[in-house]
């Protein structure tokens, strides 16, 4: 099998709808401490209130599989991703953003679909 390389954007990633982003079980567990998770975020939030259009956050290397999911609502359209390596940005990345989304909910604002 040949790699194929691509660059991507995080939300194509975190915010796909019927996907399943799994951490294989031979990666290692959550290791990062706060002071990892903030300056990431920290980063982030530079990016929104400054005029650049982007940011690098490093490097994922997904792939892609078709096991049977019981999470798929469409069995032809589900995608399985197993995060390769950047699994500790990515999953930092979902838990803040799903904390974002669940305070919106909170406070009743919707946030729309991307």
């Amino acid at each position: 099998m040949q790699m194929q390389p691509k660059i991507g954007l995080v939300r194509a990633l975190l915010l796909q709808d019927d996907t399943c982003l799994v951490i294989p079980p031979y990666q290692r567990p959550y290791e990062w401490e706060r002071d990892r998770w903030q300056g990431l975020i920290r980063d982030i939030v530079e990016v929104l209130t400054s005029q650049r259009d982007s940011h690098f956050i490093g490097v994922a290397i997904t792939t892609e599989s078709k096991p049977e999911c019981e999470k798929a609502r469409s069995p032809l359209l589900h995608r399985h991703i197993d995060i390769i390596d950047g699994q500790q940005r990515l999953l930092t990345l979902r838990i803040w953003l799903q904390a974002i989304l669940d305070h919106s909910r909170d406070m009743g604002v919707e946030i729309p679909a991307v």
